[in-house]
């Protein structure tokens, strides 16, 4: 019995990025899917992947609309990261 691949949600990262777990923020062009109860992201194309957070009751669509969303910048003129709550 195969695996079913998940569905891949492509996007543009906001300014500040996407936090991730294991390697703090990345930024730019990337995919995201879930797999189990964890959003994972991956730079376009690229093979290593990360946590993004928990996707607790979200869909996809959910997920990928709140990473998109730029929360500005921060008192200091800098871009703020996006994550999951």
């Amino acid at each position: 019995m195969s695996a079913t691949k998940p569905t891949i949600a492509a996007f543009t990262t906001p300014p500040g990025g996407v936090m991730t777990k294991e390697v703090g923020t990345i930024t730019g062009p990337v995919e995201a899917w879930i797999e189990g109860a964890t959003v994972r992201i991956r730079y376009a194309g690229a093979a290593d992947t990360y946590s993004a957070g928990d996707v607790s009751t979200r869909t996809l669509q959910q997920v990928v609309d709140e990473l998109t969303t730029d929360p500005g910048i921060d008192e200091y003129g800098n871009p703020r990261y996006v994550e999951l709550a």
